[in-house]
């Protein structure tokens, strides 16, 4: 074991908790990384509570859609990755961070754990926000040019740009023609814009210093969920996955500087676990994370 985790403040930030917190590393030596410190905007549907299950909050959001199918609230997330404000929030928060532990050189600034558009890699249809539409129309703009283009390739009819909606999957399933164009750019959005909103957390880090890393831990499968790594890959330093989907092979062809790490469990067995660490160090693997009674960070 090499380095340990500090958790990062998500509500009013408390500058006499840092050397507290710092204090135990400093004695025995050891390095350390700061977790989770924006999981309620970037795992909004996926984080811990104490008196729910981690997704409560989204399986609330699939008992709406059951109930009221027609009910766009569903598919509002809530925060929206585009919303403004809690872009700015967020970018506050962790340069508050960076400059508070940077006389300690963490190993890295984790702004999510197991973050995605909804939960994980589900597919759902966020996000219908109106800060969502309003900057995926813009996209839309700078990809089609005109209105009318749009149009053509849609099938639609829209008389104005602020008039344009995107197709949800359970209309793109009963289109009788088969144009699921509209529903691809909407999926291709929710991409963009997750991958957007991790990359304004790591420009907010760099920002405070220039060598500190941003980070996301528990990534997941190439697909849903923001796991487009052709978008992800870039928008931040480290990331823990596992290989699922040969996500490792395809984050770092994508981004060859990017540093990944992955996560072992003990209780899977030995033999195996030495296995994984050893195929994820020939990937070009930089740490592992052991989860059991503790947590810890291990460089290898």
């Amino acid at each position: 074991m090499t380095a340990g985790k500090i958790l990062g403040q998500r509500g009013e930030f408390d500058l006499a908790k840092i050397p507290q917190g710092a204090a135990p590393f400093v004695a025995l030596h050891l390095r350390w990384y700061i977790e989770n410190i924006a999981t309620d905007f970037y795992s909004a549907y996926h984080r811990w509570y104490p008196d729910h299950p981690v997704n409560w909050l989204f399986e609330e959001t699939k008992r709406l859609h059951r109930q009221e199918p027609a009910n766009i609230a569903a598919f509002i997330r809530t925060p929206s990755l585009s919303d403004p404000a809690w872009l700015s929030r967020i970018a506050l928060r962790l340069r508050q961070h960076v400059r508070a532990y940077a006389p300690y050189r963490p190993l890295y600034y984790n702004l999510a754990d197991e973050a995605g558009i909804a939960d994980l890699a589900a597919a759902w249809d966020f996000d219908f926000a109106p800060a969502s539409l309003a900057a995926m129309r813009v996209w839309l703009k700078q990809t089609y040019g005109t209105l009318a283009a749009l149009n053509r390739e849609w099938g639609t009819h829209f008389r104005d740009w602020d008039s344009v909606l995107p197709m949800t999957t359970d209309a793109a399933l009963q289109q009788p023609d088969e144009n699921f164009a509209a529903w691809a750019d909407f999926k291709a959005w929710m991409d963009i814009a997750f991958a957007r909103a991790v990359r304004a957390g790591t420009d907010a880090v760099h920002a405070a210093d220039p060598s500190a890393r941003a980070a996301l831990t528990g990534g997941q499968l190439p697909g849903w969920g923001g796991y487009n790594y052709s978008q992800l890959a870039a928008a931040v330093d480290v990331i823990e996955m596992s290989n699922e989907g040969n996500s490792v092979e395809i984050a770092r062809s994508l981004a060859p500087g990017l540093i990944t790490l992955m996560t072992s469990f003990p209780s899977v067995g030995e033999p195996q676990q030495i296995h994984a660490i050893w195929h994820e160090l020939l990937l070009g693997g930089r740490g592992g994370h052991t989860v059991g009674r503790g947590q810890c960070r291990c460089r290898r």
